[in-house]
């Protein structure tokens, strides 16, 4: 699958991005208390979290500053990978120095259950929590503007999710178990428990993606897209799609393996590369009358689907769209 492949290269590329980081983080400054850091400012005597001889593991506090060779460091920052694949990390407490929290910086830390982030974290980056497969709950401090893709990838064991009043570019409003950009009306990372409010009209990429434990959700009314990978490799077993829908993402469904009816409106006008493939449990299906097109690999792999309606304005079928059915 073309976007499968993608993603899969997306990861090779990733790893590469550590590999070589590795090696320049690896040189750090100092170490203090099993903690190790780069100067970032040497005029403003200011620091970050890196990684270091060995992993990091059991309960880290972060200072706000700390003491070397008789100065004080200010820290300021996390590193990108810092703690990455610190299969022994369970706790982590980030000072209110911090600010950014880096890219993959704690990717893989499979046993890190609980993650206090700081008051002045302003930017949380890509795929910084990524696959931390038992963590529970996030808090998003007030000062947090800057959440980007892939931040709290397969964190599957998440339970609740809050986003702290007064923050300027995200909410978590009528206590939904979610994060939203406030001004999009997008959710961005959701979890088992999420209740997607009726004011959201856009369900972003991946924001559920990977929980395999979300096994219901109720779309309300007033989403009108629901982004790429959504709901990818949920637990879901029958989805009711609103008529307030008119674009269904790539892989926005792929491998959900227990879903056994899906309900499409006819306001959905797209639907992406591999929308509902790899839904193996899926044995019927009917394609709304506005779609025009049935994309590469959309319902690749459906192993049972032997029952599918296709409109008569249906003028291109990609390749592999079948590809693996019945």
């Amino acid at each position: 699958m073309k976007n499968m492949a993608n993603y899969k290269l997306l990861r090779i590329l990733m790893f590469l991005t550590f590999f070589v980081n590795s090696l320049e983080t690896s040189a750090y400054d100092f170490e203090v208390d099993g903690i190790y850091y780069n100067n970032i400012s040497y005029q403003a005597n200011e620091v970050q979290v890196t990684s270091g001889d060995s992993q990091y593991s059991g309960d880290v506090v972060i200072p706000e500053s700390v003491v070397y060779d008789g100065v004080e460091y200010s820290v300021v920052s996390i590193s990108g990978y810092a703690f990455y694949d610190s299969y022994d990390l369970t706790s982590i407490v980030i000072s209110k120095s911090v600010k950014v929290i880096g890219d993959n910086a704690f990717e893989g830390c499979v046993r890190l259950t609980s993650v206090e982030i700081g008051e002045s974290v302003e930017r949380i980056a890509y795929g910084a929590f990524y696959g931390c497969s038992a963590l529970t709950s996030i808090i998003i401090p007030q000062k947090v503007t800057d959440i980007e893709i892939y931040a709290f990838y397969s964190c599957t064991a998440l339970t609740t999710i809050k986003v702290l009043e007064g923050n300027t570019k995200y909410d978590s409003r009528d206590n939904c178990n979610c994060i939203i950009e406030t001004a999009t009306n997008t959710i961005i990372q959701g979890c088992k428990n999420s209740i997607i409010p009726s004011s959201v009209t856009t369900i972003g990429d991946w924001a559920f993606h990977s929980i395999s434990t979300l096994d219901n959700i109720n779309i309300p009314s007033s989403v009108t897209t629901i982004g790429n990978g959504a709901f990818g490799m949920t637990g879901l077993t029958s989805v009711i799609i609103p008529n307030s829908v008119t674009q269904i993402g790539f892989m926005a469904f792929e491998s959900c393996a227990n879903l056994t009816s899906i309900t499409i409106p006819n306001s959905v006008i797209s639907m992406g590369h591999g929308a509902f493939a790899s839904c193996s449990s899926l044995t019927s299906f009917v394609i709304p009358s506005k779609v025009s097109s049935i994309d590469e690999y959309t319902f690749h792999n459906c192993k049972r689907l032997s029952n599918i309606t296709i409109p008569e304005g249906i003028t291109v079928i990609g390749k592999y769209a079948f590809s693996g059915c019945i």
